[in-house]
């Protein structure tokens, strides 16, 4: 094997790992949840959950150092927010 092809299958073992460990992750939130609203407001619980998730994910996205939405972007982004929340609309 060459180094780039050394590369690339240490890269898709990685991918895989970590693919892995999300799901394993979130397998855990459904009993995780079970619990805790037994305990706390179920309101609390999920915007707890929506926080830690929106915390993670901007932490990614600076590890990543990842370039935010272009101008033209914008409106399909804002598309997609809007016919993600319409159901739960009052």
């Amino acid at each position: 094997m060459t180094p780039a092809n050394d590369r690339d299958t240490a890269r898709r073992r990685q991918a895989l790992l970590l693919g892995l460990i999300g799901v394993v992750i979130f397998g855990g939130t459904l009993p995780a949840t079970r619990i805790a609203v037994q305990e706390l407001d179920p309101i609390f619980v999920a915007a707890g959950r929506s926080v830690l998730a929106a915390l993670l994910a901007a932490t990614a996205l600076l590890c990543a150092r990842a370039q935010p939405p272009r101008r033209q972007e914008w409106p399909r982004l804002a598309l997609f927010a809007a016919s993600l929340s319409w159901p739960f609309r009052c």
